[in-house]
């Protein structure tokens, strides 16, 4: 909404018609939880974002309050690493059918073993999970390919 990313709760009822106030008032922008983090001092932080999906509140008729699909462009602090399970624009799968009964999304399901990894550099990860995440996403011809961002220190 107006070029913000927001986190919102999975229980979040849709809101009236052009209920932006109200979306927002029960949701998190990604821009203000990047901020805290950097706001803690601390010199680098990984971000993990498994949250590029459509716009929940799209309806069928009148206004809806976004029309954006995915993830919008997002600027990282310095020191920070930013993986997120599709690239600005893009979708992500929650399920990739409705047989699907896993409770993790694809991005997730392919994250949770490579962190377990002992040694692996952060950038090996990165490209590892998009390789996954494409070929996960691919089997029910879907494109997703998951992004990342980097800032570096000064």
């Amino acid at each position: 909404m107006d070029g913000e990313n927001y986190l919102l709760p999975t229980d979040i009822a849709a809101p009236s018609a052009g209920g932006s106030a109200f979306a927002t008032s029960k949701s998190i922008a990604l821009s203000d939880l990047l901020d805290r983090v950097r706001k803690t001092g601390t010199r680098s932080a990984v971000v993990f974002i498994d949250a590029c999906r459509n716009n929940p509140f799209k309806l069928v008729e009148g206004r809806s309050i976004s029309t954006t699909r995915g993830l919008g462009r997002i600027a990282a602090p310095q020191g920070t690493f930013v993986i997120f399970s599709a690239g600005a624009g893009r979708l992500a799968l929650d399920r990739r059918n409705e047989d699907d009964t896993s409770e993790n999304s694809d991005f997730t399901r392919a994250l949770l073993p490579l962190q377990s990894e002992l040694g692996l550099e952060l950038r090996t990860l990165a490209a590892g999970l998009r390789r996954e995440v494409r070929d996960l996403a691919l089997t029910v011809q879907h494109i997703q390919v998951s992004g990342r961002l980097h800032r570096p220190r000064g």
